[in-house]
């Protein structure tokens, strides 16, 4: 049926030209939106999706994607039919491309709208109404296969139910995307249910994952049924697919490699990723990558098909010596380079200084990263024996925690940008793709208010929101564990405060309250399958409320015995018998508590850890006297240590570097709130593994710099080691963190054996933020600057301690190789946020 109801109303919603908005149903927000024309109203009986009789594989996949969403949602089934059967129907929708369906293209010139290629733009699509004879018609076309998909995903957003069938309120949009290239990499799962949400997100390109990170066995293998998988689900939607391979290897693997990546081109991807990544820098990688771009001209691949993940370090930093000497290499920079940096116009410059003219920097992001909670750990690793549930969180929750005003002007500053998530895909992927779609007009809380509509359906927004917004403020009340970390003084979690008790009790009754809500109702309007919804999203939601309510109620020994272990450390101390008496009366109740807690919290892991923590904490005074002697030999073993190392240092870090601590007094102008002098570090005492190491304090010509060396006389075998670790607490500030360390590296004897064989490493905590192969010159880029974003516990804050630990390790063995890596001052920065 066919109802004129609003002749021409004409409001156009356009935030380029800043004209008066009309509320648009729609998200992401399309860049022109205008209600326009009459109203529809489409029943099964005179309306269809029709698709053209020179359709893709694409435009099929779209039309029975919005079959299939209008009857999840609606209940009425519009058939799809070709163009040779529109004649049955009065209301058609015409889906495709102007290629591939004459109707849609003869609607789009008699009305005089431009479609192509080029119009509305790439991965662009229109939405609009025609009468074609007495017909009446909508079009949803695509200037691509994507863009169909895409147009179908908006148009399905407008629809309403009215009686049997729908109505569709007449449009006339056109939309295209800021960033070109959107993408999900390392994805586990390689089903419909996930594809669909990356068309939903409008994700463009994914990966092969072949392999994730470092396989350096020579005789893997490509897993063809997967590769066939993700190909099939990627090419019906019209996503683009790349073969990754590791490329971190020796020469003798170079062969292998090529040939991964031609039996993978011969598969059907379409493009390569060069990934060298936290496998390391390779050996001879220039050689390597020149080969692959051999392969990639004799296959006809443009600039685009390929793409470069730097190793670890480098892809940290722009200007590293790896990625100037290989930025350095004809036709290397015509293909596109993976950072983790947040887009930024300075780092545009830093790609076009080291060498990178022809394309703009890409945005690796890893995302989320979410910080300790009841049942997770800090990365949202599992912490029992399911997958924990985690709230929509937005892009700021990953490395460098970018806000999304930093974030606002990224399509000047990139075009390529993938996250290397974990999580569930409805709720990851558009958090994303909605975001790198139009950037400037973001707005999180639409995004996520459309995912809990397509997860929970319309009339579920506000439980869900409900749920995640205490599900994340009753995990601010507890301890978190830290990364890598088992330690029983963080886990299991436990209030931070006891008196908090009530509050939690009831965030978690909220929660209850807003979780049967949504299992009452979302099974009628979610837009996934039932199963899914069950055990994707309830299942873990139901984890929540169950372990919220346990953690609440459960009296641990630390609530009854603060600080039990110093105060009968110095009770032993004092007097040994008041001592064993007060443990025997601690240790009954203690055990109690021990059986309610692994009762209760049996599937967490560490509780058992935690059990056999408390027990040897109440199992006698010997335990606490050995404890006395530990520490009285570790001070001990500590002096010795430090004796070692200055009677090492003088002979170790003999020579003249004044050249390489030229800069050291030329730090970048900023606004400093704490520091650590080279003198600081040096009151640490290092620990190592092997022969030939040596750090401490070096002074030359009133220069300070605190020096890690190896004795290049000696061998250094693989896995040897030294670090040691300097403590900065953090002050109050207002704007974002960064460290500013001054960072060399001087070398002598064999380099071209010793490349790859050992590397100077800078870790805030246990996370490693910045690595460099020990032969790389620093030369120019002395002056770093990292990062101070979050510790475990999510974002940094006043008074928190940023543990930095300075680590050089051998990744080899090797003869003749000495080198120092020397580190000046660390300065703890503010910069506006």
């Amino acid at each position: 049926m066919f109802r004129g109801l609003l002749g021409v109303l004409v409001l156009v919603f356009a935030a380029a030209t800043g004209s008066a908005k009309q509320i648009c149903p729609i998200t992401p927000e399309p860049k022109e939106f205008k209600v326009a024309g009459p109203e529809y109203t489409f029943s099964a009986e005179d309306s269809a999706i029709v698709i053209g009789n020179n359709k893709s594989e694409v435009d099929e996949y779209a039309a029975g994607r919005l079959q299939d969403m209008i009857v999840k949602r609606f209940g009425v089934k519009l058939e799809v039919a070709s163009e040779n059967q529109a004649d049955k129907y009065a209301n058609l929708i015409l889906l495709g491309e102007t290629t591939t369906n004459s109707m849609l293209a003869d609607a789009c010139k008699a009305k005089g709208i431009k479609l192509d290629g080029e119009t509305p733009g790439f991965d662009g699509y229109i939405i609009d109404s025609v009468k074609i004879g007495q017909k009446n018609a909508v079009i949803i076309g695509g200037s691509n296969a994507r863009g169909v998909t895409y147009g179908q995903a908006s148009f399905f957003q407008m629809l309403v139910k009215s009686g049997d069938g729908l109505r569709f309120k007449g449009v006339s949009i056109r939309d295209w995307p800021t960033l070109k290239w959107r993408g999900r990499n390392c994805a586990k799962q390689v089903d419909a249910a996930a594809y669909d949400s990356y068309v939903q997100a409008r994700i463009n390109f994914v990966d092969t994952l072949y392999p994730m990170v470092g396989i350096h066995d020579p005789n893997f293998t490509i897993d063809h049924p997967r590769v066939i998988k993700n190909l099939a689900q990627a090419h019906k939607r019209g996503l683009y697919v790349y073969a990754v391979v590791n490329c971190a290897v020796e020469p003798a693997l170079f062969d292998k490699v090529i040939n991964a990546y031609d039996e993978l081109l011969a598969m059907g991807v379409d493009g390569m990723w060069i990934s060298f990544d936290d496998a390391g820098e390779g050996i001879d990688a220039t050689v390597l990558t020149q080969r692959i771009l051999k392969l990639a001209k004799e296959r006809g691949l443009s600039y685009h098909d390929v793409v470069m993940t730097p190793p670890a370090g480098s892809y940290h930093n722009i200007e590293t010596q790896w990625n100037k000497t290989m930025a350095g290499n004809d036709g290397f920079d015509e293909m596109t380079w993976f950072f983790t940096r947040t887009p930024c116009k300075c780092d545009v410059e830093a790609a076009r200084q080291i060498g990178l003219k022809r394309t703009l920097p890409a945005w690796w992001h890893n995302w989320p990263r979410a910080a300790g909670g009841i049942l997770n750990g800090p990365y949202g690793v599992s912490l029992y024996d399911k997958t924990p549930y985690f709230e929509v969180q937005p892009l700021e929750t990953g490395w460098h925690m970018p806000s999304y005003r930093e974030l606002s002007d990224a399509g000047a500053n990139t075009d390529m940008v993938v996250i290397c998530a974990a999580g569930a895909e409805e709720y990851v992927m558009p958090v994303l793709g909605i975001w790198a779609w139009e950037p400037q007009r973001h707005d999180f809380n639409k995004t996520r208010e459309a995912i809990y509509k397509f997860v929970f359906g319309p009339g579920q927004i506000e439980a869900a929101k409900k749920f995640d917004d205490d599900y994340g403020k009753l995990k601010l009340l507890f301890t978190k564990l830290r990364y890598k970390s088992k330690s029983p003084a963080m886990w299991p979690p436990k209030l931070i405060d006891p008196k908090t008790r009530p509050e939690c009790v009831e965030l978690v009754s909220n929660m209850e309250r807003a979780l049967c809500k949504l299992k009452g109702n979302a099974a009628k309007e979610s837009m996934i399958s039932a199963a899914r919804l069950d055990v994707v999203y309830f299942e873990p939601m139901n984890d929540a409320v169950v372990y919220g309510k346990k953690l609440c109620g459960i009296e641990y020994p630390e609530y009854t015995f603060k600080n039990f272990s110093d105060e009968m450390k110095k009770l032993t101390i004092r007097n040994k018998k008041q001592a064993q008496i007060k443990l025997e009366q601690a240790r009954e109740q203690v055990n109690k508590q021990l059986d309610f807690i692994k009762a209760e919290l049996g599937n967490l892991k560490y509780v058992d850890e935690y059990a056999a923590y408390w027990q040897e904490l109440t199992s006698g005074v010997e335990y606490y006297e050995k404890m006395i002697e530990r520490g009285k030999k570790k001070k001990i073993a500590e002096r010795e240590r430090k004796e070692q190392m200055a009677r090492a240092f003088p002979t170790v870090v003999r020579g003249d570097y004044k050249e390489t601590l030229a800069k050291l007094n030329e730090a970048p102008k900023a606004k400093v709130l704490a520091q650590l002098q080279p003198a600081d570090i040096a009151e640490n005492v290092p620990t190592w593994q092997g022969e030939g190491w040596a750090a401490g304090l070096y002074t030359q010509g009133g220069v300070q710099a605190y020096a890690i060396a190896f004795d290049g006389t000696k061998t250094c075998n693989k896995g040897d080691y030294i670090q040691v670790t300097a403590r900065l607490v953090v002050p109050k500030f207002k704007g974002k963190l960064q460290l500013q360390i001054f960072t060399a590296h001087n070398t002598k004897g064999d380099m071209k054996a010793a490349i790859g064989a050992r590397s100077s490493v800078l870790a805030l905590g246990n996370r490693w933020a910045w690595l460099q192969d020990s032969t790389n010159s620093l030369a120019g880029n002395e002056w770093l600057t990292l990062e101070a974003f979050a510790s475990d516990d999510g974002p940094i804050k006043a008074g928190e301690v940023i543990d930095i630990m300075l680590h050089v390790t051998n990744t080899k063995t090797v003869n003749n190789f000495g080198s120092v890596f020397f580190v000046g001052p660390i300065r703890l920065i503010e910069v506006e946020d």
